[in-house]
């Protein structure tokens, strides 16, 4: 496993912070080697080991343990804290997750203030359950921070800012995880808030990460020209700060945009620079990637030759790295099928699956076995065309049932975030109530009886009515979770019927298409187009939708006068994060449809290109 992305960013904002007071590390080195043991030693330490955690680790390591063995000399309790918080960077750093997480314990034991000391410990307690696919356990650290910074003293300048550095980092934190288990949703949210904290200090490499970051939220929110507009942004900030890897690795994802957005030709000329910027920087597996995806763009343009020659060149690389790359084989397969040389088309379309079997990556299984599917039909094996189809039709199920539990994961995961935060708050006001409490009973009683005799009725009042409020805002969030899901699983039913029903007319019509068809296929067509177009479903599924988003239609109207009941339908769905393929499917139009609905939408609505309408519609 790569060193996580998230240790560099901790390191960062300490190591740029302190390189603003000295001019290297040299000069901290003759500092330390100078001063006697003490408390001011052990922080020159900690400097150097913050220092070289990025650079040098074990040396890092090294000035960590010092750090520990001088503050248990001398008594010094932040010291050995930040000793141990050092210690567990490094074993962070090293992937030793049992060690990271027994220094960060030791750590947080000894940090007792809300210090931005407590957010970092938080951070790297986050980022080691992360790694270890404990997520409850990381979003319960990541959450406090979150708190902490709710109620950080922001009268103080430094402690402010100190609170915002590791709160960029927190949110950061936060959109990887979403990202990464398909809450697109929640990571945009949670990145954005990271933007606004780098912007406001000015840094240039990390915002244009967290640019980068939202550009692919966008992207697979298939708000292209959002996220390319990020992308933009992202690349023209790597370019100054000199960092390649990931200046090819923004090109790369605005490349994806732009064959989105069907600008070959665009696409190509960004692939041949990133091609050169790949070989300059010796970097080959992105070479490999890219020459890759530009014999598919010279692919759609009919330009034989030069797409063969791309995928050729890819292939070698990715040999030379022993890489078993799938969607090249797929590619291949696709070019000679379309040049009618089936032997090397099966060839490529049979290690296709084998590979992408041993991978488990159902989504290139599903696009295979079509074409392979496609040549069987082609040459006539209409046996093995048929069984091809039948592993596709299982294949693409699977894939329906796994999108749906990850949407259906995302709406309790918010709902659990939500109820973990005001957890976290309720406990905070309790521990404060207690702490109250305790003051009091430290008072003159003799003098204040009957004063405190008042404030414990009238505390024990507000407690009680908190515990009643807590109580029916907690059965209101359970109801509106039920309802929540009804919607979820209605909707996705509704979905999942018409794609069903589709299919099935599909196949009735080419079945009438056939000399000898029964008449009997033209009733049965008519009445699968009644059931999709039945009004009742749609009926049904807006009842459920009223029930959790109380009055949407007629704020909807208020804001947006322009629009009509069909947009209303598809603003709709768009609230409840569907896919455009569900969008479509439900409402029984294509995929193309879809897209120029939200086209005449967003210029009903008077949208800017920057705004996103999935964002606007959820606010309503």
């Amino acid at each position: 496993m790569k060193k996580p992305f998230i240790i560099y960013l901790l390191l960062f904002f300490y190591i740029n912070a302190y390189s603003q007071k000295k001019n290297n590390i040299d000069s901290l080195l003759q500092v330390y080697s100078v001063q006697k043991e003490g408390i001011a030693k052990v922080e020159t330490m900690h400097l150097i080991s913050r220092w070289e955690l990025s650079n040098k680790p074990e040396v890092a390591r090294k000035y960590a343990e010092e750090m520990i063995t001088v503050s248990k000399k001398i008594n010094y309790l932040p010291g050995l804290a930040k000793g141990y918080d050092n210690l567990g960077f490094y074993y962070g750093s090293k992937t030793s997750l049992d060690s990271a997480i027994i220094y960060a314990t030791k750590a947080k034991s000894l940090i007792t203030t809300h210090t931005p000391e407590l957010l970092r410990n938080n951070l790297l307690h986050g980022d080691i359950y992360w790694r270890k696919k404990e997520y409850d356990s990381s979003f319960y650290y990541l959450i406090k921070n979150s708190n902490l910074y709710k109620n950080r003293d922001s009268s103080s300048t430094k402690q402010n800012e100190d609170f915002k550095k590791w709160m960029g980092g927190t949110y950061n934190m936060l959109g990887l995880i979403y990202m990464e288990t398909g809450k697109y949703t929640l990571a945009l949210k949670n990145e954005l808030k990271a933007l606004k904290l780098f912007k406001e200090f000015g840094e240039t490499y990390y915002t244009a990460v967290i640019c980068n970051n939202i550009g692919k939220i966008e992207f697979l929110l298939e708000n292209y020209k959002q996220a390319l507009i990020y992308y933009e942004e992202s690349e023209k900030m790597f370019r100054l700060s000199g960092k390649n890897t990931m200046l090819l690795t923004t090109m790369m994802n605005r490349i994806s945009i732009l064959i989105s957005l069907k600008e070959t030709d665009k696409a190509i000329k960004l692939h041949i620079e990133a091609i050169r910027l790949a070989q300059k920087f010796d970097e080959k597996l992105t070479e490999a990637q890219l020459w890759t995806n530009i014999g598919v763009s010279y692919f759609d343009l009919k330009k034989d030759k030069e797409s063969i020659n791309s995928y050729l060149r890819a292939l070698k690389l990715y040999k030379n790295l022993k890489i078993e790359e799938v969607v090249l084989y797929h590619n291949l397969g696709n070019y000679y099928t379309r040049k009618k040389n089936s032997d090397s088309a099966f060839y490529y379309y049979n290690k296709t699956i084998k590979v992408a079997e041993a991978q488990n990556n159902l989504s290139i299984l599903s696009k295979v076995y079509v074409s392979r599917h496609d040549l069987y039909k082609e040459k006539g094996e209409y046996k093995k065309a048929l069984e091809d189809y039948e592993v596709y039709t299982k294949l693409k199920d699977s894939l329906f049932n796994k999108e749906k539990s990850e949407q259906i994961e995302e709406l309790r995961a918010t709902y659990d975030t939500e109820r973990k935060e005001q957890k976290i708050q309720n406990q905070k006001k309790e521990i404060d109530l207690l702490n109250i409490k305790e003051k009091v009973n430290g008072m003159q009683l003799l003098l204040l009886t009957f004063g405190l005799l008042i404030a414990l009725i009238g505390i024990y009042a507000i407690y009680q009515r908190n515990i009643h409020h807590s109580l029916a805002r907690e059965k209101a969030e359970i109801d509106l979770e039920y309802k929540n899901k009804e919607l979820t699983t209605h909707a996705l039913h509704l979905a999942k019927k018409n794609e069903i029903l589709s299919d099935i007319k599909e196949k009735a019509e080419i079945f009438k298409a056939d000399a000898t068809y029964d008449a009997g296929y033209q009733t049965l067509i008519q009445t699968i187009n009644f059931d999709i177009q039945d009004d009742n479903n749609w009926k049904n599924f807006s009842n459920y939708f009223e029930a959790v988003h109380k009055n949407f239609n007629t704020k909807a109207k208020q804001q947006f006068p322009n629009i009509t009941s069909n947009d209303l339908r598809l603003m709709a769905l768009i609230k409840m994060n569907l896919s455009s393929k569900e969008i479509a499917n439900i409402l029984n139009i294509s995929g193309d449809g879809i897209k120029k609905a939200r086209q005449r939408l967003r210029k009903k609505m008077e949208l800017k290109p920057t705004d996103s309408l999935e964002a606007v519609i959820i606010a309503i």
